[in-house]
């Protein structure tokens, strides 16, 4: 178990964004409540961050007693938002994917322009297993071939560009 109580993360780190700290995090199955901390105020970014799993957002144009309470709100088991963005409905996240995390390393894979043999390489599987998962991620975000499958990825937040 992690000896911390909550991850600040900056949405544009110089050696990579927080979103892939964020998968990171998911993948090594590491639950520990993680929070946006990003000079953007874009509805787009903060829906990216909550698409990656993080329990808040919060923009550093914020007062400092608006961010502590904010801190204070996740370290409760809330989430927080920032005031511009309106999370999706009830009905809008049973639509929004959900992979596990071998679907989104497929996903990263698939983004980075690989190949399904070197996808079967690097993950140790067959290229069956590979077509399977590469079925499913095409159907959950409703796209017909790999180019379009991975620009929805990035646009959803789900892998890097």
């Amino acid at each position: 178990k992690p000896d911390f109580d909550l991850v600040l993360l900056d949405l544009s780190l110089p050696d990579g964004g927080g979103l892939s700290v964020l998968r990171y995090l998911s993948i090594k199955k590491i639950f520990i409540p993680a929070v946006i901390l990003s000079a953007s105020e874009e509805s787009k970014d903060v829906h990216r961050s909550l698409v990656a799993g993080a329990s808040g957002f919060i923009s550093k144009a914020s007062r400092s007693e608006d961010i502590i309470q904010a801190i204070d709100k996740i370290l409760k088991g809330e989430h927080y938002w920032p005031d511009f963005y309106s999370p999706p409905s009830v009905r809008d996240k049973t639509n929004s994917p959900s992979f596990t995390p071998r679907q989104l390393e497929v996903l990263a894979l698939v983004a980075e322009g690989l190949p399904n043999k070197r996808i079967c390489q690097l993950l140790n599987v067959s290229e069956h297993t590979v077509k399977s998962y590469m079925k499913c991620l095409f159907s959950e975000l409703n796209v017909h071939n790999r180019t379009e499958c991975a620009r929805v990825a990035i646009e959803l937040g789900l892998v890097e560009n």
